[in-house]
């Protein structure tokens, strides 16, 4: 078939066309793969259409009008730039502070010397020993002990506590050769309690009575805080001495009572025999005990007593008693 060269023209025109096309493609595509991480984004370049001049015949060598014109080059806008996922983040860099250096030149205050002072070991009780002991003193020691307000003639630095401090305190000043000088003193002075007279369960202190006629005798007991008195059981042994149901008549011979305070038992036994108890004073936390044992004689006698039963009813009918006093006085009793 035989082809006109104007449709040769239009062809091979529509060809550089589609190939300008694609070099132009290919160029943007190459720009995209080979953009650097820290390239900045470029903004979209305008397309540039190339418009025929006006007046000029834009078909060349007599190419056929109506063949449709070659559209011009487009650029392709630049592709933004693509992290490196591969890439180190960077971290700030902190500078540390600057240390202050001493000025060798500024002078050097001296610490102050320490306090003197003075401590007791031992405990503030009756018998017990006292020793002093000086800290941070210099040059040679002396020690001066007071009970109260009195000055001890003790000039160590231990004293022995006597029962004459019971209930004042004990202080100690130490004095250097060089003018220190400390105190410090004691809380008071207790006592355990103690009785001066001892007994003991095998030895205790007697007494001796007469029924009808009024006893007294006072148990007083050595202590600070003053002591209280209780009246207990004799013997520590016995099954019932750990009971306590605050009657002590039970201790006491019939008659008789002790007051708590003074230690004072007083009163007009009523029974004669043989009886056997403890006194018990406590001062503090301390306890004594002081064993008794108290005969009670029987009174001079008051009369003659008689009674009278019936035998048929002896043991289930009541008796007459009489009691004669010495002055003739008789006395009835139903019994």
């Amino acid at each position: 078939m035989q082809h006109s060269t104007a449709t040769l023209r239009r062809a091979c025109a529509i060809g550089a066309t589609i190939a300008v096309i694609g070099l132009s493609t290919g160029f943007g595509a190459l720009t995209a793969t080979t953009a650097f991480a820290d390239e900045q984004p470029v903004a979209p370049t305008s397309t540039a259409t190339a418009s025929p001049a006006q007046g000029t015949d834009s078909t060349a060598d007599g190419a056929d009008e109506s063949a449709p014109p070659v559209p011009a080059a487009t650029s392709t806008p630049t592709a933004e730039a693509t992290a490196d996922p591969t890439a180190e983040p960077s971290l700030p860099v902190s500078t540390p502070a600057a240390t202050a250096t001493p000025d060798p030149t500024a002078p050097v205050t001296a610490e102050p010397a320490a306090t003197p002072t003075v401590t007791i070991a031992g405990d503030a009780t009756v018998g017990s020993t006292l020793t002093a002991t000086g800290h941070d003193f210099t040059g040679e020691l002396t020690y001066t002990w007071a009970s109260g307000d009195a000055i001890l003639p003790t000039t160590t630095d231990s004293y022995v506590v006597a029962a004459a401090d019971a209930g004042k305190t004990i202080s100690v000043t130490i004095t250097s050769d060089t003018d220190e000088s400390a105190t410090t003193t004691t809380a008071v002075v207790t006592h355990a309690a103690a009785f001066p007279e001892a007994s003991t369960e095998d030895d205790p202190i007697t007494f001796s009575a007469v029924a009808g006629e009024r006893f007294t005798h006072t148990f007083a007991a050595e202590g600070f805080p003053a002591p209280t008195y209780s009246a207990a059981y004799y013997s520590l042994d016995d099954p019932y001495a750990s009971e306590d149901d605050g009657d002590e008549s039970g201790y006491l011979p019939y008659g008789l009572s002790l007051d708590h305070a003074t230690g004072a038992l007083s009163g007009k036994p009523r029974y004669s025999g043989t009886y056997a108890f403890r006194i018990v004073a406590t001062s503090g936390t301390t306890t004594a005990s002081q064993y008794v044992n108290i005969t009670i004689d029987a009174a001079a006698p008051l009369g003659v007593e008689v009674t009278a039963e019936d035998k048929d009813t002896f043991l289930t009918a009541h008796s007459t008693s009489w009691v004669i006093e010495r002055n003739g006085t008789v006395w009835t009793f139903e019994n």
